[in-house]
């Protein structure tokens, strides 16, 4: 596991405090000191000054001139306020208020991936290696795609487009080709002929000269898809247009001059069987995309609603579709992955939309009959192995999901259809009634969140037999739970330690997004639990040195909280439960 630099510590941490700050309001005295900084992390004032001058070295971090000096993190500011050049980052309070309050640039233009499904989830690591592959200097690193068909390679390549163009890597009017290589597998010179162009009189009926898609795709974006089936001549051919970026037409002997064309291909064949060897290594990033039935049951449920949506709209009616058609789709098994959980959505509108006759008078229903035929087979063969996640997700779907084909088609907009968003565990400040809020007088928010949260983990106690959980925990937070309480010597309920580290797993998606949770301050937890509050205070405390995100404080009063429930369930008695099966 990785172990993290007081440096890199102290900056992890101006950087949340300061995402913090600016999510608050603009105060007249914006900045951390070095005291602050110290106190919070228990390192010595002198060692935290130490490292901010060097964080200041290498702008990192901006100085408030003043007395203390105040810091502020260039990251969480960048992402606020457009920074001026300067040749040192001292500002006044003056000059930063003035910049806190000026907006970002009008035609500023958001990231593209924050509208696709996953984007924070399961394609989190593809996503962050595909964007440095495109913003390396001076014009990104070829891309090679691979995984089954139907997981969404074509998308993935608009996706890259766009963010390109978002970051000025590509101009507006930058051409993206896509071309096929299995559509011309049978004929080889064809395919090249195509790919690289062609000289008069080269070959039978070539009656003049003509240019290639290498030429059209110049200073843009060439996608070759299905790119095993691309035969070693042209791949050998590709090797100057990589390499030199000159080319060569078909009957042509001097080489052509081209400019720069970043390329992207794509194969559902094992690469090292499929392609030159001197071909592979000249594409420096290659990145797998998993299948829809590896994925968060979460992001299936979105595509479901993306394309029942999408089925809305092309009827030009709203759909209510019932709870049992949800689950089927959930559980059944897609081999030809999102292709083909949006055929067997179409086909089940389809078949709804007959039996309406095609009046559009009313709301159309969708019911588990519609459903394709294939597609109930293989529910009731799956459900029995139905995973836990997808248990939890459909008991939280409502009995019929109303899909309104008049709202925006954006899987950012996210519908109702969950009584809870995530299909994670989390704290959930929601109490049944008045009454019962009323009957737990004296205990705060966060009692009832852990009270709430504890009893749904009891939901989990099966987990292994289904799954291993690091299948829904990241390895780095499983991993760091587990380090800590063993080195605490910590002897918690299994149930405490399943729930700890769905807590920080959630904490962490959460605090990536941007959404950090807040819990009211109580000045009493300290002195109602004393013993429970030392305990966070120490996991707290070793957990911030293991992983790479930053605990808020306030997360130590919902810590505490979580320990008194599994105080009150043994019986008051902690005892060694066995860690999670990893």
């Amino acid at each position: 596991m990785r172990q993290f630099s007081r440096k890199d510590r102290i900056k992890m941490f101006l950087e949340e405090e300061t995402k913090g700050s600016l999510n608050e309001s603009v105060e007249q005295n914006s900045g951390i000191s070095t005291s602050y900084i110290s106190k919070k992390l228990d390192i010595t004032r002198s060692n935290v000054s130490k490292e901010l001058n060097k964080l200041f070295r290498e702008k990192q971090v901006i100085k408030i001139s003043g007395k203390p000096v105040l810091y502020l993190s260039v990251n969480a500011l960048a992402s606020k306020i457009n920074l001026p050049q300067k040749n040192n980052f001292i500002f006044t309070q003056e000059e930063l208020s003035k910049l806190l309050t000026v907006k970002k640039k009008d035609n500023a233009i958001e990231d593209p991936f924050e509208k696709m499904i996953g984007y924070q989830g399961s394609l989190k690591s593809v996503v962050e290696q595909l964007k440095a592959a495109i913003l390396y200097p001076p014009y990104g690193m070829n891309i090679l795609l691979s995984g089954s068909t139907g997981v969404g390679k074509t998308t993935m390549v608009s996706y890259l487009y766009n963010f390109a163009i978002s970051k000025g890597i590509l101009k507006k009017n930058a051409p993206m080709i896509t071309f096929n290589c299995a559509d011309y597998v049978d004929n080889p010179q064809l395919l090249m002929s195509l790919l690289f162009g062609y000289e008069k009189g080269a070959f039978t009926g070539a009656n003049s000269t003509k240019e290639g898609i290498i030429k059209q795709a110049e200073h843009g974006i060439l996608f070759l898809d299905e790119v095993h089936r691309l035969p070693p001549q042209a791949q050998e051919m590709l090797f100057q247009v990589i390499d030199n970026q000159t080319y060569r037409r078909l009957g042509q002997v001097t080489p052509n001059t081209i400019g720069h064309i970043l390329f992207v291909m794509a194969t559902t064949e094992d690469i090292s069987s499929a392609l030159l060897r001197t071909f592979t290594r000249r594409i420096p990033v290659s990145v797998n995309l998993p299948d829809l039935d590896d994925r968060f049951p979460t992001e299936k449920l979105d595509y479901i609603y993306l394309f029942f949506k999408a089925e809305a709209k092309q009827i030009g009616s709203s759909l209510l579709v019932d709870k049992s058609v949800i689950e089927a789709l959930l559980n059944y098994k897609t081999p030809s992955n999102l292709g083909q959980l949006k055929v067997d959505i179409k086909l089940t509108c389809a078949k709804a939309y007959m039996k309406e006759n095609g009046v559009l008078e009313n709301k159309i229903s969708i019911t588990f009959n519609d459903l394709p035929e294939k597609t109930i087979k293989s529910y009731f063969k799956e459900k029995k192995y139905q995973e836990v996640l997808i248990q939890d997700l459909v008991s939280r779907l409502n009995e019929t999901i109303e899909i309104d084909s008049t709202k925006s088609n954006n899987p950012e907009s996210s519908p109702n259809y969950l009584t809870t968003p995530n299909a994670t565990l989390e704290p959930s400040f929601k109490v049944s009634s008045k009454k019962e809020y009323l009957h737990n007088t004296g205990l705060n928010e966060a009692y009832v969140a852990a009270k709430g949260f504890y009893q749904q983990i009891d939901a989990f106690e099966e987990l292994d037999r289904s799954q291993t959980i690091t299948k829904i925990i990241n390895y780095s937070v499983y991993t760091a739970v587990k380090t800590t309480l063993t080195e605490l010597q910590l002897n918690l309920h299994k149930n405490t330690i399943l729930g700890l580290m769905l807590h920080i797993n959630t904490l962490k998606n959460r605090i990536y997004s941007k959404n950090i949770p807040k819990y009211p301050q109580t000045t009493s937890v300290k002195q109602q639990y004393p013993q429970e509050y030392t305990l966070a205070l120490d996991i707290r405390k070793r957990l911030n040195q293991l992983i790479d995100f930053y605990i808020p404080e306030g997360e130590l009063t919902f810590l505490t909280m979580l320990l008194h429930m599994s105080k009150k369930k043994s019986k008051k008695h902690w005892y060694f439960g066995s860690f999670p099966r990893g």
